[in-house]
């Protein structure tokens, strides 16, 4: 059997490639006043101790849980080593934040047996904010360090435009 390079093989979610050529494709719509949200999901530093899951473990379960609570129209895909980020069509930046209260929410369970944490950084475009796709990308980046170096388990949007 060969490899399928829109799946990630741990979690079986989309591949980073699989959502880049995806998030792409519904960019350009966002400038016809559809709104396009993306949330970026990452594990926080966690006390890996013997007694807890193994990090690899730990993405696994994260990624099948983050896959089991989104709507079947969004697209959810392993985004680096350990994060994940979630395309929310027909969203706006409050639906976003909720989506991301949602989600952390799901994985408590998940994140009492690990020992470790999530936070999320959610921008939302709808034409309004100048600059590409990659723009985005690395505002929401920066929105998910942000929420890490503040203490992580929790939530943060771009300082720099991105939520509409």
């Amino acid at each position: 059997m060969r490899d399928d390079p829109l799946v990630d093989p741990a979690t079986g979610l989309s591949s980073e490639w699989h959502f880049e050529i995806v998030l792409d494709f519904l960019y350009p719509i966002a400038h016809r006043g559809v709104t396009l949200t993306v949330a970026l999901f990452g594990i926080d530093d966690g006390d890996w101790a013997d007694d807890h899951l193994k990090p690899e473990q730990v993405v696994t379960d994260l990624g099948s849980t983050i896959g089991g609570v989104t709507r079947s129209s969004d697209l959810v895909a392993r985004f680096g080593e350990d994060t994940f980020i979630c395309l929310l069509t027909l969203c706006n930046l409050q639906g976003g934040l909720v989506f991301a209260d949602r989600i952390k929410d799901a994985l408590e369970g998940c994140t009492k047996r690990t020992g470790t944490t999530v936070s999320a950084g959610v921008a939302s475009h709808k034409g309004e904010a100048e600059g590409t796709v990659r723009d985005m990308l690395r505002a929401l980046k920066g929105a998910l360090v942000a929420a890490q170096t503040a203490g992580g388990d929790r939530v943060e949007i771009p300082t720099d435009g991105w939520n509409v």
